[in-house]
């Protein structure tokens, strides 16, 4: 089974580069679109940007089976507002942490990105799995340790064969 990948980084909302996005998706067709890291901007000038509610309506429309996000150094406080606006009703919200997605025989791995304000994201990670549920509940995470061997081992045991 063939799996395509269309990965997206440092995006930061622009309007711009959202469009070349819509275009690569229309020309390639993905199954998976993988955004990793810088979708949203963290910086002050807001110039040519879509704002956070928006992209993220915008990119719940995109028609790929899966789409992903890994968070960068500019997912910060603007995190909350894209995932909140996200349409979950619609649409899995699949955030990655330490954890994964497994698309066909594709099986893609967050990694923690420990530059910039990571408590936001981890806010709204679920405990289990990958998909941001908005429940209090059921969500927010203590940051993972900059030392991948005191949590990669463990995640790899849970994936086995298929994280190899």
């Amino acid at each position: 089974m063939r799996v395509r990948v269309l990965t997206i980084a440092d995006l930061h909302q622009s309007s711009r580069l959202f469009a070349q996005v819509l275009d690569a998706v229309q020309k390639h067709c993905p199954d998976v679109l993988a955004f990793v890291g810088d979708f949203l901007f963290a910086l002050e000038d807001k110039t040519g940007l879509i704002n956070a509610e928006d992209l993220a309506a915008q990119i719940a429309k995109l028609e790929t089976e899966h789409i992903v996000f890994v968070r960068g150094n500019h997912e910060e406080a603007n995190w909350s507002n894209f995932a909140y606006s996200w349409p979950h009703e619609k649409r899995p919200l699949n955030a990655l942490y330490g954890t994964a997605l497994e698309a066909g025989p594709l099986t893609i791995l967050g990694f923690p990105c420990h530059t910039g304000w990571e408590e936001p994201w981890c806010d709204l990670i679920p405990k289990a799995g990958h998909v941001v549920t908005l429940d209090p509940a059921g969500s927010g995470i203590r940051p993972l340790p900059v030392d991948v061997e005191k949590w990669l081992p463990k995640t790899m045991r849970k994936l086995g064969p298929k994280g190899r």
